[in-house]
């Protein structure tokens, strides 16, 4: 039988401030490195997120998406009525 795998997705824009304590917590879980994986997906942070997570080295995964979010134009409940 195989030992179960995880993965534990953090996604981040701007949170530099937050992002080691973030990802420190996953690593403090109770499960064994080999059987999981940290993937950290920046969306163009503009802050220091990427330098802050230069320490963590090859126990996480950075990728970086370049504004892959891109604001969305909010709609109203009243607006929606009103289309019908």
């Amino acid at each position: 039988m195989r030992a179960p795998f995880f993965s534990v997705l953090i996604d981040t824009y701007n949170y530099g401030e937050y992002i080691e304590e973030a990802v420190s917590s996953a690593l403090a879980q109770d499960f064994p490195a080999e059987q999981r994986e940290i993937l950290v997906v920046d969306d163009g942070s503009t802050d220091d997120t990427q330098e802050r997570l230069r320490k963590f080295g090859d126990t996480i995964r950075y990728c970086e998406r370049r504004m892959a979010g891109r604001p969305r134009r909010s709609i109203s409940v009243s607006s929606m009525r009103a289309a019908k």
